[in-house]
């Protein structure tokens, strides 16, 4: 992935959010319940710091409607838009990690369930995992159907590879916004933007309710743009501006924490505060060559991590037998040599397969001319 240094910060928001749903999950895999009264400061702050899966999500959503967004309206107004080159850029991507990730999740959950099927994991005794029944997922059609972005629509996730659950929203939302984009853009004529009309609204009824309404969030990726386009105009975003939206997006995040308000609220909320605080950090550089460094490989990391992690997760724990642990100094060492074994296997798979994504699309790009 090339990384541009104006967005140096997304980067880094990216990873870590894909961090957080890491150590979120193999936080719920490996303690107990946090018993408010009965615990620590710090046990108080760890499980809050872990919590954030879902907030994570909304991220990814924000970002990635700003950056396909940014892609589709400048390659337009250039004249270089291509149905196929944008096709095969979005499938590559997408696919170059997935379907490996599929494939050795799948054996690893096999594996799982045939040496450690009595542990708390494998018979979803996990509270996150109860009624999962990844097991009678593992079967040809499953997989299948989540190589397709299937998954929550008309198959479920494959195993205990959860996670997946968001590529459906991402892939459709690829397929959504430039019918929708096009439908208003002056170059194409009346009939085909009514049939792009036709076909955005059998998409919408065919993804169903809960993917067409975080489309909304999606889009707001839109207003990040709206306004970076502006500074790149010569707009200046006053420095007390950014330090407002700054600290509205911290506090927003702390009141999700504390269940202050419906989840529906937080969602729409946190995804345009986030929006806001896009071109603000796109305004800011990172200068220390580490940190660039660290936000680079983890952004690098991110979607392999993403998909990569949870199966490897339920898999070593079964196999140290350590599930719904008490929280203690001792299994809070043992949590955190689990979390570099395991990002050092996302490391390992990242250089294997995301490494080549270009690769893979040049590749491609080759068939294609050549068909």
């Amino acid at each position: 992935m090339k990384h541009e240094n104006s967005f140096l910060w997304l980067d880094l928001v990216r990873g870590l959010a894909a961090l957080s749903v890491f150590t979120g999950h193999l936080r719920i895999i490996c303690f107990k319940e946090l018993t408010f009264s009965e615990s620590g400061l710090f046990t108080k702050l760890f499980y809050f710091l872990t919590g954030y899966g879902h907030q994570a999500i909304i991220i990814f959503f924000v970002l990635s409607g700003f950056f396909i967004i940014k892609s589709i309206d400048e390659s337009a107004r250039a004249n270089k838009w291509s149905f196929s080159k944008y096709s095969i850029n979005r499938l590559s991507r997408l696919w170059t990690v997935l379907i490996p990730a599929l494939l050795v999740g799948f054996i690893i959950d096999k594996l799982g369930y045939n040496f450690f099927s009595d542990s708390l994991g494998y018979t979803e005794q996990i509270k996150y995992f109860e009624g999962l029944n990844a097991r009678e997922s593992l079967n040809p059609s499953v997989f299948m159907g989540n190589v397709f972005f299937l998954q929550t629509i008309l198959v479920p996730t494959l195993g205990f590879n959860t996670p997946t659950w968001i590529l459906p929203f991402e892939f459709w939302y690829y397929v959504l916004f430039p019918v929708l984009y096009f439908i208003v853009y002056p170059k194409y004529s009346l009939l085909i933007k009514v049939l792009f009309s036709l076909l955005a609204i059998a998409v919408f009824i065919f993804v169903g309710s809960e993917i067409a309404i975080y489309f909304l969030v999606w889009l707001m990726g839109g207003v990040s743009y709206i306004i970076y386009k502006r500074l790149s105009r010569g707009f200046i975003f006053p420095n007390f501006l950014k330090f407002f939206i700054l600290l509205v997006f911290g506090i927003v995040l702390v009141m999700i924490r504390l269940k202050q308000n419906p989840l529906f609220f937080n969602d729409y909320t946190l995804g345009f505060i986030f929006a806001l605080l896009i071109p603000v950090l796109s305004t800011w550089k990172i200068k220390t060559p580490i940190f660039k460094k660290f936000a680079t490989y983890l952004s690098n990391l991110s979607y392999t991590l993403y998909l990569t992690h949870l199966p490897l997760c339920m898999f070593v724990t079964s196999w140290l037998s350590f599930q719904v642990m008490e929280s203690n100094a001792k299994n809070f060492v043992i949590y955190i040599a689990l979390c570099l074994f395991i990002l050092l296997y996302s490391t390992l798979f990242w250089y294997l397969f995301e490494r080549n994504t270009d690769k893979v699309k040049r590749w491609i790009f080759s068939l294609y001319s050549k068909s």
